[in-house]
């Protein structure tokens, strides 16, 4: 069965990234939430997609001055306080977007990982490789999007590894990849499946290629921005 990721937990009945988002998530049933997190200068670690916040870098803020800046949003929960609320609830997909944090993430997660389903993804190589070397059990993803710049591919191709993506994962010894959407094709999860790499796609709203993409055992899970609507459609193709 397509795992169903609530993006940004379920974002369109509340506001995205916040323990509401993620509340709702459980409540409507999704598998996992999707999630980002990053490093405040004085070391906590947030749950925010975007680099800064009114004009500033998030790593150039103090943890309780961005809190007191989003007064009332809901804005800026810690990573510890969306895995206290997951932990036995729901699956969780957090996206490191910086080098460096791994062992503070991994801590917090510690006495989690054994409870539900925790995969940690990165775009950056060396985040996912850094994971894998300091705790082999917990699941690693590489995110791919279809900009890679030309020269990194180039230097990755190898003939034994096959095309840049899978040269990649096999580098930084990646558990699975999360894609986007327009870089799916046949050819890419067959060769996905031949090497044993589930691949999960992101961000699927269109009810069509839900459709497709839930009915494709070769998917392992889309993350998407209407996992209510997803929940339905699965529902329906699995019926």
């Amino acid at each position: 069965m397509t795992n169903v990721v609530a993006h940004r937990g379920a974002r369109r009945l509340a506001l995205e990234n916040t323990l509401a988002a993620f509340s709702k998530a459980i409540e409507i049933g999704a598998d996992m939430i999707e999630y980002d997190v990053r490093r405040t200068g004085d070391g906590v670690l947030v749950v925010s997609h975007d680099p800064s916040w009114q004009g500033r870098r998030i790593g150039e803020w103090v943890y309780s001055d961005l809190l007191t800046s989003a007064q009332g949003t809901g804005r800026f929960c810690t990573l510890e306080e969306v895995t206290q609320l997951a932990s036995g609830s729901i699956g969780q997909n957090i996206e490191l977007k910086e080098l460096g944090c791994e062992d503070s993430v991994l801590a917090v997660l510690e006495a989690s990982l054994g409870h539900g389903d925790v995969v940690i993804t990165s775009f950056i190589d060396d985040v996912v490789r850094g994971i894998k070397e300091r705790h082999g059990g917990v699941r690693a993803g590489l995110l791919v999007a279809p900009d890679i710049p030309q020269e990194v591919v180039d230097a990755r191709r190898t003939e034994h590894l096959g095309p840049p993506i899978f040269v990649r994962a096999e580098r930084c010894g990646a558990d699975l990849i999360v894609t986007h959407e327009d870089m799916v094709t046949g050819q890419l999860l067959d060769d996905a499946a031949a090497r044993r790499l589930p691949v999960y796609v992101y961000t699927v709203n269109n009810p069509a290629k839900l459709r497709q993409f839930m009915a494709d055992p070769r998917i392992g899970g889309v993350i998407t921005d209407v996992p209510d609507q997803a929940l339905a459609i699965r529902e329906l193709v699995s019926s």
